[in-house]
């Protein structure tokens, strides 16, 4: 799917059920889009590397609030790359949290164009 495809708004579906709706007010032919939680600000995804739209979606990161910093776990599809803070060490079971919520992402943008 070409980043200017990409919708508006995606739900994430957790594993206890609940849903969580994620909207970007960006334009799709910006460098970037963020996705923010209705309500809230973290976790947010960022859509990067999108060519002004025209790049197929595949990169994003994950912005968390963490250890009193904003802490960034990038992504090219479901792939795990790397965190983003060098300066907090970020424990293994939020960052298992944070990958399974890259996955619902993923799923959830692919789902909502189907």
């Amino acid at each position: 799917m070409k980043c200017y495809e990409m919708p508006d708004t995606v739900t994430l579906k957790y594993d206890d059920g609940s849903k969580i709706v994620y909207t970007t007010k960006d334009r799709l032919d910006s460098g970037s889009y963020c996705y923010k939680p209705a309500g809230g600000q973290f976790p947010h995804f960022t859509v990067v590397d999108t060519n002004k739209g025209n790049a197929d979606f595949k990169r994003f990161h994950i912005t968390d609030a963490f250890g009193g910093k904003e802490v960034r776990a990038f992504y090219s599809g479901t792939e795990f790359e790397n965190f983003a803070s060098q300066t907090v060490r970020v424990p293994k079971l939020l960052a298992d949290v944070w990958h399974k919520q890259a996955k619902w992402f993923w799923d959830a943008v692919h789902a909502a164009k189907a």
